[in-house]
């Protein structure tokens, strides 16, 4: 297995279909439509089949969408932790970032660590976080300060290996919200941040992301 760029590589094209005004896109988990900053490019791995796409990382890994989101969007995707078959087995680090304000000329050669993210203004939410402790989300405000917006320590809200996460997140020029399982974990209308790039983030763990595609109406 080649390290950091891909696994296995499938070649496919972007599915776009238009229903009643809204562009759905799907076949989105292909190596061409992202962009990867590892934290230790060697110890990084990806399989990519098209319809998925595995993870497995000692560090922290982001995995940018390389197309800037804009205007009412929802994203939704699946996403596993992995115990078996997997180079890092740890129940920890469901995370994403979005609406992240990337300059134009941003070259995507952060290397994944996620302080240097610290001064980047966006969303983030941390599904399990800190070895599965805490479940945050957090505004960027781009001057190095992450505030807090939401937390939850408890349980319910924290991740259990054996389930599949279905996690949708919903953008519009009025607020985000993010669902994980049908719940509505995380929202917010304070930051009025309604575009920016996406991107799946982890930190030492093995996990399987699913089923992604855009609605964009």
């Amino acid at each position: 297995m080649k390290k950091v760029m891909s696994g296995i590589i499938l070649f496919s094209f972007l599915f776009l279909v238009k229903i009643n005004g809204q562009k759905i896109e799907t076949n989105l988990l292909n190596q061409e439509y992202w962009k990867i900053e590892a934290e230790f490019p060697d110890s990084t791995f990806f399989n990519w089949n098209n319809k998925k796409v595995k993870m497995d990382s000692k560090g922290g890994v982001t995995l940018w969408l390389n197309q800037k989101l804009k205007g009412h969007y929802i994203i939704e995707y699946d996403r596993k932790i992995n115990l078996t078959d997997s180079y890092f087995p740890r129940i920890s680090d469901i995370n994403q970032f979005w609406n992240a304000q990337l300059s134009n000329d941003y070259s995507f050669n952060t290397n994944g660590r996620f302080s240097n993210y610290d001064n980047f203004q966006m969303m983030y939410f941390g599904f399990g976080g800190n070895s599965n402790k805490t479940t945050r989300f957090r505004y960027y405000n781009g001057q190095g300060e992450r505030v807090l917006l939401k937390e939850y320590l408890d349980k319910q809200h924290l991740i259990n290996s054996t389930k599949i996460y279905h996690i949708k997140t919903e953008v519009n020029k009025n607020q985000t919200s993010v669902w994980i399982n049908n719940v509505l974990y995380f929202q917010d209308s304070s930051t009025k941040l309604n575009s920016g790039y996406f991107g799946l983030r982890m930190t030492w763990s093995s996990q399987t992301i699913s089923n992604f595609k855009i609605t964009k109406f």
